[in-house]
């Protein structure tokens, strides 16, 4: 199969958050992320189109420096069971329109309600 992504796709299990436009959030955990697009794991599904807003936790491991958030907004563009998903979770895939890394002492980083550890 011919690999049509034009950036680097990092294989990376973190937790993620997902907010949805007049919905509660939810909290899911990544398989794998780029500049551009995030395919993550959900107990619920998402449909294809939806905005959402994530948040990811960067570790030191990953950034190869400091603990980072990384804070983005894009939509889903599709949602299947996979094969490697965890028992019970839904695969989804999203395009990331914008992103932001903040670092974790920013007073928004600290008012996420994502703690990975």
């Amino acid at each position: 199969m011919n690999e049509r992504r034009g950036t680097r796709r990092f294989a990376v299990n973190l937790p993620v958050m997902i907010w949805r436009s007049g919905q509660s959030s939810a909290l899911g955990t990544t398989r794998d992320i780029s500049s551009n697009g995030v395919y993550f794991f959900l107990d619920q599904p998402l449909r294809p189109g939806a905005d959402i807003d994530l948040a990811v936790r960067l570790t030191t491991e990953i950034t190869q420096g400091r603990e980072m958030f990384l804070w983005a907004s894009g939509h889903t563009v599709r949602q299947e069971d996979s094969p490697d998903s965890p028992a019970g979770r839904i695969g989804v895939a999203a395009l990331i329109n914008c992103h932001h890394a903040l670092r974790n002492e920013s007073p928004f980083a600290r008012g996420l309600a994502l703690d990975t550890r």
